[in-house]
């Protein structure tokens, strides 16, 4: 866990000027997730609520273009995530 609390606050820290104290409080209130691979972080027609820290593994971001998946993005272990318009806007996802 040590671990994960070092890189998250790395991770913070490059895109946010933040303390270490104020980073550890930070972190205290995440919760962790298991997302199982072929699962979803947030669906199509679903407002995001959240934003996740990725400990490991890897989440594709995609969008559909008619009957096509076309990959956006790809977030990786120590990188944050989150689908930014749904959830500053509360918009629902397309």
């Amino acid at each position: 866990m040590a671990d994960t609390t070092t890189h998250f606050i790395q991770s913070l820290q490059r895109v946010v000027d933040i303390s270490d104290g104020e980073a550890e409080e930070f972190f205290r209130i995440f919760e962790p997730l298991s997302i199982e691979a072929g699962s979803f972080f947030v669906k199509r027609g679903q407002v995001c609520e959240r934003i996740g820290y990725m400990e490991s593994g890897l989440i594709r971001h995609y969008h559909m273009h008619g009957e096509e998946e076309v990959t956006r993005w790809m977030s990786m272990e120590n990188e944050f995530v989150t689908a930014l318009g749904s959830f500053i806007l509360g918009r629902r996802m397309a």
